[in-house]
């Protein structure tokens, strides 16, 4: 989870928690060749992925090339998951697997580069078979203690969550203006927006509360980083159907993430509205045309305690940018 983003980690494994007290939860602590920073003068240029662009190598010829130059490469992934991750090992009684990150990138990038693929983003089946079985080790440990009947708790009082973002599949009701936007044809991924073809355009999507009880609306978007990102800034109305009239809440949304000195396109995941039971329209308006459109990848109904959200939130994907 820590590689799909830490929006919303805390309350996944506090809920996990709930629902499975007895569950052996680990949390994972990696890095990446991405993660790696190129500074010029002392300014960072890019990541290690760009000077190797620059220089036409390979990441194996970048670990043989970088050992015998004096090129300046610092690490800049975001620390700030840590904190939360070790709240949860706290909290929760989870465990934690930390790949080891020698503090010169250079000497982990000879040490550890045989574990990455050439996209320097995603780990290759040696990566896999390494974590699989460190993984492992922590699950047999933990075996030798755990209960034989397993108790089993709830999900409190309950939720509803719609995620487009892997299948391209919308099973709520949408403008017609709206498409359903492969954004990413070579990971598959899916968003609604109003397309390439009309990025300025409005559009707005149908959801009903089924429980009889008011309702956090959570709300999961396309972002970039830094600033300034290529979706624009745009306003979200929230209002009873048939009912413009009855606005429930309205709101500026800026898809954008400050958490990274590289560039990154990412899902981010923010709180619209508290809804009470029955059917909400919810509109979406640019305020700007960035040339590309506000792209939406998943919808949520949760409890009031939940503020944010991360539902089958992106992949850190440090290389598309369409």
């Amino acid at each position: 989870y820590y590689l799909r983003g830490y929006d919303g980690l805390y309350v996944l494994a506090a809920r996990l928690r709930m629902r499975y007290p007895d569950a052996i939860i680990i949390v994972l602590r990696l890095w990446q060749p991405v993660h790696i920073g190129w500074y010029e003068n002392g300014q960072l240029r890019g990541s290690l992925q760009d000077w190797a662009v620059q220089n036409g190598l390979s990441l194996t010829e970048v670990v043989q090339t970088v050992m015998n130059t004096d090129v300046d490469l610092r690490w800049s992934d975001p620390t700030s998951p840590n904190g939360i991750q070790n709240e949860i090992v706290k909290d929760f009684g989870a465990h934690l697997f930390e790949l080891e990150k020698p503090p010169n990138p250079k000497e982990a990038l000879s040490r550890f580069a045989h574990r990455y693929a050439s996209d320097f983003n995603h780990m290759n089946m040696n990566g896999h078979q390494f974590l699989a079985e460190e993984i492992m080790k922590i699950v047999n440990r933990e075996l030798d203690s755990y209960p034989a009947n397993p108790r089993r708790g709830t999900w409190g009082e309950g939720d509803l969550c719609y995620s487009w973002y892997q299948t391209g599949i919308v099973p709520l009701q949408y403008a017609s203006l709206v498409e359903i936007e492969q954004y990413d044809p070579r990971n598959e991924k899916y968003a609604l927006s109003t397309g390439l073809n009309n990025p300025f355009g409005q559009g707005w999507i149908i959801v009903e509360n089924p429980f009889d009880t008011t309702r956090n609306l959570i709300l999961s978007y396309l972002a970039t980083g830094p600033p300034p990102s290529m979706y624009p800034g745009t306003e979200i109305t929230v209002h009873v159907e048939g009912d413009k009239s009855n606005i429930i809440h309205e709101m500026l949304l800026d898809p954008v993430t400050t958490d990274y000195e590289h560039k990154v396109h990412i899902v981010l995941t923010t709180k619209i509205a508290v809804i009470p039971p029955g059917r909400v329209m919810v509109r979406w308006r640019p305020l700007e045309d960035t040339g590309k459109p506000f792209r939406v990848t998943a919808i949520a109904i949760v409890g009031k305690d939940v503020e944010e959200g991360g539902i089958l939130g992106g992949i850190k994907d440090f290389s598309f940018f369409g």
